[in-house]
Parts: structure tokens; C-alpha cells; sequence
């Protein structure tokens, strides 16, 4: 009988090598896999702030298209959301996830806010919106501001002086601005 004279090599060490090799291969994947998941979910939850905050947008601009039209038929701003209604918006518009919405009060004040149910935990802003009328050019002027100080969770400190020259104006000094936030178009 003859010998085998080839030198025998591992060959069953070989495979335990690729296991090992394939597990470390393994975990590496699923380590960089799951920080790389992470990193999207810590992304995204940023991201939400702003499409949040067009639910303001979109109610605050319904809001004022309702003033608008309260105001050529009574010749004055709406003071409370059923009076709104009188122009056909139901009440039931104005209710929001992530804002609690609010016409101020007052003759001819032309004021209207979107608060946030939890701007730090949401990510959104507190948005002020007003309306003037120019009772010599016959017009009216609109104004969106988003209040960005940081350091009050994003909050209206006083929406009466957050933005100018609301309401009734005459031509010398029609034109509405922001003066807490930032105007948004």
C-alpha cells in the first residue's frame, strides 16, 4: 500500500477561518447598518419641524383670506373665529396637531397667532400673522412671521408688538412688518 506523499495541508482550519472572517464581516455590517439607521431616524425627526410648521402656514393664510373677506362686508377684522365663520370657514378648520390657533381680540386689530402644542418637542415655531387695511389706498397688506428666538422654545413673547401698523391704516404709514421673527413668504 502506497503512502500519500503530498503534505497535508488544514484543510478543515481553512473554513473555520472564513467563518470567522464572515462573522466579523457580519457584525461589522450590522454595526454600521444599525449607527447608519440611527443617524436617519435622528435626521428625519429634524426634518419634521418644518412640514409641522406648514400647518400653521396654511391656516394662518386661511385666516387671513377670511379677514379679508369679514372686513368688505362688516368694515372691520373679525375678533373670534365665529365670526369667521360668517365668511364660510367652520370652526372645525382651525383645529391643529401641532398648533393651537387664535384670533385676537379687539375692534379692527387684525391679528391672529398659531401657538405651538410643543415647539421644543416638535420642532416648530410660533408664527403671528396680521392684516391692515388702507382705508386711503383702499387696500389690504399681509404679513407671516415666525418667531425665531431660540432661547424661549420659539414662543410669542407678546403678539400685540410682534408685528406693526395692524389693523385700520392711513397712507402715511401703511406698511405692516415684523417685529418679532422673521416675515415668511
Amino acid at each position: 500500500m502506497m503512502k500519500d506523499s503530498t503534505p497535508k495541508t488544514s484543510e478543515p482550519q481553512q473554513p473555520r477561518k472564513l467563518m470567522g472572517c464572515f462573522r466579523l464581516l457580519l457584525f461589522l455590517v450590522l454595526l454600521i447598518g444599525g449607527m447608519g439607521y440611527f443617524a436617519i431616524q435622528s435626521l428625519l425627526g429634524c426634518a419634521c419641524g418644518p412640514s409641522r410648521e406648514s400647518e400653521a402656514k396654511s391656516i394662518l393664510g386661511a385666516v387671513n383670506r377670511g379677514q379679508q373677506r369679514y372686513y368688505t362686508e362688516y368694515q372691520q377684522f373679525a375678533q373670534t373665529f365665529n365670526e369667521l365663520e360668517k365668511t364660510g370657514f367652520s370652526i372645525s378648520d382651525f383645529n391643529g396637531e401641532y398648533y393651537v390657533f387664535g384670533v385676537l381680540g379687539g375692534e379692527n386689530q387684525g391679528l391672529f397667532v398659531a401657538y405651538g402644542i410643543d415647539n421644543k418637542k416638535n420642532g416648530t415655531r410660533d408664527y403671528v400673522g396680521g392684516i391692515n387695511f388702507n382705508v386711503d389706498k383702499k387696500e389690504f397688506n399681509t404679513i407671516m412671521c415666525r418667531i425665531h428666538n431660540q432661547d424661549n422654545d420659539y414662543r410669542i413673547t407678546n403678539p400685540h408688538t410682534a408685528i406693526t401698523n395692524y389693523g385700520e391704516v392711513s397712507d402715511e404709514n401703511s406698511e405692516i412688518k415684523c417685529n418679532e421673527g422673521e416675515e415668511v413668504r
